[in-house]
């Protein structure tokens, strides 16, 4: 987070007192969603300056409501979530949303986000979500997140016109693929100089002891989102389906011995059987993320996060040349109980590993 902070800073020239931060809670109102903003509000506290969350439905307007399981434009499961979330964390009168079809706002009100908008510096557009007309830019460093290394960077190649006006429309450009722009690295920039940037995690909130003997691999996630943001490039198609990488590591568990759990929400019968018959646990997802707190518990009673990556960030991210997670984060994590599997094709170590030292808002 300062890493952001400082680029946006030398780059405009600014020194924020206040800043938006421009999310996606109330669309999607999973664990994940929620605990990323959350995070990125206490990373921009601890470095200084004082966050303000909007939402609105201008640029992006259907919304999941993990309740009845669809989608749509009904956001009071959303809103319920947001604001019980940003209360807990200390945001309760930091936070708004902006309905724009009927012209109704959430959480603080329409006053008080005009008043945190004439008083920022900073504008956050975490992962694009958002696009502000100039008036609410004028006068603010806009900085711009892409939380889909690859993905974006291949559709803007692609020529994607309304990604590349809304790039524009920002100051200052972060991915977390970290080495994208550097000379090492085939994914194409698109004329944008994009910084590596990384989460930050306020560790304060996931206070953690020692891993329990009968905890399980799990991860929580989507098993098969359809082919509809595969992209192209160079004549390669690169999927962002995860259920292909799975289908290399089907046989894990059975052939490993060891208990994993997939929070997934496979809707096809025949891959679910497939799954339980090689010794993987499903378990429903949104029963856990559709309370934060549910979903951090899941989280921190897993031995270890065991997942697989999309084809898009292996091929597209990992081997075109982003970076996996390095430095004083890792250095800092002691192995545990490693244990090595391999079915001719692909080859995994599981590892047990007590968290990273870091601080709140770290990056």
């Amino acid at each position: 987070m300062a890493f952001v902070l400082a680029v946006a800073r030398s780059e405009c020239e600014v020194r924020a007192a206040e800043a938006i931060y421009a999310g996606y809670v109330v669309h999607c109102p999973l664990g994940g969603y929620v605990w990323q903003a959350i995070h990125y509000l206490h990373g921009l506290r601890d470095a200084g300056v004082e966050p303000f969350f909007y939402e609105d439905t201008r640029h992006t307007w259907e919304a999941f409501d993990p309740i009845h399981r669809t989608s749509g434009t009904d956001y009071e499961a959303g809103l319920a979530l947001a604001g019980e979330a940003f209360g807990r964390a200390g945001f309760g009168d930091s936070w708004a949303f902006f309905d724009a079809e009927r012209n109704k706002w959430a959480g603080a009100g329409r006053d008080a986000t005009y008043e945190a908008f004439a008083k920022a510096r900073i504008l956050v557009n975490a992962g694009g979500v958002h696009r502000f007309g100039a008036p609410e830019r004028a006068g603010k460093t806009n900085v711009y997140i892409d939380m889909d290394p690859a993905y974006t960077q291949i559709r803007l190649a692609g020529g994607d016109r309304v990604l590349r006006e809304l790039l524009h429309e920002h100051d200052v450009h972060f991915t977390f693929g970290e080495n994208i722009g550097s000379s090492n690295c085939r994914i194409p920039t698109g004329g944008i100089r994009w910084h590596p940037t990384r989460q930050p995690v306020a560790v304060d909130l996931w206070a953690t002891g020692p891993v329990p003997a009968e905890a399980l691999f799990t991860t929580i996630g989507t098993w098969s989102s359809g082919g509809g943001r595969d992209v192209e490039l160079g004549g390669e198609r690169y999927s962002w389906r995860k259920r292909e990488e799975w289908e290399k590591i089907v046989d894990l568990p059975r052939t490993s011995g060891v208990s994993f759990v997939l929070a997934m929400e496979v809707k096809d019968s025949t891959d679910l059987a497939w799954l339980e018959a090689n010794g993987w646990s499903v378990r429903d997802p949104i029963a856990i993320s559709r309370d934060a707190d549910r979903y951090r518990e899941f989280v921190r009673g897993s031995r270890a996060e065991f997942t697989t990556a999309k084809d898009v960030n292996v091929r597209g991210w990992l081997t075109l040349g982003a970076t996996s997670s390095s430095g004083e984060s890792r250095r800092s994590r002691r192995p545990r109980s490693p244990a090595t599997w391999s079915n001719g094709r692909v080859r995994v170590q599981l590892q047990v590993t007590s968290p990273p030292k870091t601080t709140a808002g770290q990056n």
